[in-house]
């Protein structure tokens, strides 16, 4: 899958992306990894080939974690996202103290 740099870093360089999955039928979003993702793609391993999964992607800097993008179409975990597979990340814009 792949994202789209935001055009407004918030004032703060970004730090990454941070990237979540869910099975179709879930409330529960899953990080990806503990570290923000530094590329603006990222190869999924591992995901169950029955399962239908979405997948969103936020922005993140020193001001923190900016609002999710919308989620891909439900896509099965063998195939190539569909749909919406050019996320937008948005990063954080709240004031340093």
């Amino acid at each position: 899958m792949s994202w789209n740099s935001p055009t407004d870093d918030g004032g703060c360089r970004l730090d990454g992306y941070i990237v979540e999955y869910r099975p179709e039928t879930a409330t529960r979003w899953t990080r990806v990894s503990d570290e923000p993702v530094r590329d603006l793609d990222l190869v999924m391993r591992n995901l169950k080939p029955d399962v239908v999964y979405e997948f969103r992607v936020a922005a993140k800097n020193k001001a923190g974690i900016g609002a999710f993008s919308p989620s891909t179409k439900p896509t099965k975990g063998a195939e190539e996202p569909t749909g919406n597979t050019s996320l937008d990340a948005h990063p954080s814009i709240h004031p340093l103290a």
